[in-house]
């Protein structure tokens, strides 16, 4: 066998079998192992007391995790946490690691080939209802599933305040915002401007639970909003931060028109998404495309599919930057 060969068995096999090392790192969130670890170091004897796990098989998982250096071994089986694997913790990436290898993901995957025939996502043939639909009815999975989300979108939102000029515009609405991470991004650099909310009834109450709200003082307002019904008036700049591609494009359509009906010839659309290359060069975007399309049936876009996208919309790109790692911002303003 050639030496070349033997890479690309090698390679392929790493492939096949990469999730011999999301479980691990699954496990060492899901049982809190990480969490032990950060604030003591321990035996394998401690943390199986600590996590209810039989202590001769914690130890082979220690082992892995040793060699993927998320914890190192300090003396005789004692063990303390890296830099790595503190990256694991419920305030960083863990709540990722649970949520992408959690039962009811894979079980979406398992459908995969499936939807690749009959178009039906994954995740609606795994649970015959949609992914909203099903959080609704599983609070502990919809913590994870919003815990994730909101440590993706924290760089993406602080660099978004550092890098776009939101000193040109009065009012900032943010469409789909969540619970207001994106907002307190932007009002810690621009604390003079006004800003609107816009999300669903139940997420509403959520959003002001972590804003110490004193009136209009605070230069916040929250609105009810459903984005294929109407969004509020009186925007200067709306946002959509990693919103389209949840949806097909019908759905994003109804959005994007949505929005254009309350706009001005003065006032812009920010869309803050990946844009996937249209060349062969490996991007995480065009893997969470496949993500999307299993779970939602949304997508990631290729800088075509956006300027159709906006052009059925009724905008025009005006500006396109970087934002954070393979995010773009694209400023939108209404097409004559």
């Amino acid at each position: 066998m050639g030496k070349q060969q033997e890479s690309n068995d090698v390679r392929i096999m790493q492939m096949i079998t990469a999730k011999w090392i999301s479980k691990p790192l699954f496990a060492a969130a899901e049982l809190g192992i990480v969490d032990h670890l950060k604030a003591k170091n321990l035996s394998p004897e401690e943390i199986a007391e600590k996590t209810g796990s039989k202590p001769e098989l914690l130890k082979r998982l220690m082992r892995v995790l040793t060699a993927l250096d998320i914890v190192e071994p300090i003396g005789k089986e004692i063990y303390s946490l890296t830099p790595l694997g503190s990256l694991l913790c419920p305030d960083k990436m863990g709540p990722a690691a649970i949520l992408f290898n959690s039962e009811w993901s894979d079980m979406a995957w398992m459908n995969f080939t499936d939807q690749l025939r009959n178009g039906k996502p994954g995740f609606e043939s795994a649970y015959k209802k949609t992914l909203p639909e099903w959080l609704s009815e599983n609070p502990g999975a919809a913590k994870i599933f919003n815990a994730a989300n909101s440590m993706k979108a924290a760089p993406i939102a602080n660099a978004l305040a550092d890098s776009f000029d939101f000193g040109r515009f009065n009012t900032i609405v943010d469409i789909g915002g969540g619970t207001g991470l994106l907002i307190s991004a932007i009002r810690e650099k621009y604390p003079d401007k006004e800003y609107i909310l816009a999300e669903l009834p139940g997420i509403i109450m959520e959003a002001k639970k972590k804003f110490p709200i004193t009136g209009t003082s605070e230069r916040i307002k929250f609105a009810e909003c459903d984005f294929f019904k109407s969004v509020p008036e009186g925007g200067d700049i709306y946002i959509l931060c990693n919103i389209l591609h949840d949806w097909d494009e019908k759905e994003c359509g109804i959005i994007l028109r949505n929005i254009r009906k309350v706009m001005n010839g003065n006032s812009r659309l920010l869309v803050i998404e990946m844009i996937v290359p249209d060349d062969g060069s490996f991007s995480i975007s065009k893997l969470m495309d496949l993500e999307m399309m299993v779970m939602s049936g949304g997508k990631e876009r290729t800088r075509k599919e956006f300027d159709q996208l906006f052009f059925n919309g009724g905008f025009q790109p005006d500006e396109i930057f970087p934002v954070f790692s393979e995010y773009s911002g694209m400023l939108l303003s209404i097409s004559e």
